[in-house]
């Protein structure tokens, strides 16, 4: 039940967060400086790597008090392996915006698996407590 509240807040706030900032960057790069602008799309597709590392921040300590590091560590090799292929044709098509998309599909994987992996382990738990405390 905690972990819902806090992701209640975390998808909202960190989705206003990063948007608002790929919607402003346009308007704050250019006071930078004019040899900041060309970094501009590869910004704004990082926003969504922010987003992504939002949520999956929050599982990230549950893999450790579950104890499934090693299922952490085989998501991890599994989203790296599943990326590399489509990551570099995505690189040689569209360069820096490419890798940027890359590390977004890295991390978007990796964080899916995560859920996979964790979301249905919390629900047993919550369901073993909540018997817990009516049997008593």
């Amino acid at each position: 039940d905690n972990f819902r509240r806090l992701m209640r807040w975390i998808v909202p706030l960190s989705a206003g967060l990063y948007g608002a900032f790929a919607l402003l960057a346009p308007l704050l790069m250019p006071l930078l400086g004019e040899e900041y602008i060309p970094a501009l799309p590869v910004i704004r597709v990082l926003c969504l790597y922010g987003f992504i590392t939002a949520l999956g921040g929050a599982f990230g300590p549950l893999y450790r008090t579950l104890r499934m590091l090693r299922a952490m560590l085989a998501t991890k090799i599994l989203a790296l392996g599943l990326a590399a292929l489509p990551g570099l044709a995505l690189m040689r098509a569209a360069g820096p915006v490419g890798g940027a998309w890359t590390v977004n599909l890295v991390f978007a994987l990796t964080v899916g698996a995560t859920v996979g992996l964790v979301w249905p382990r919390l629900r047993r738990l919550a369901q073993d407590q909540r018997r817990a405390g009516t049997d008593r």
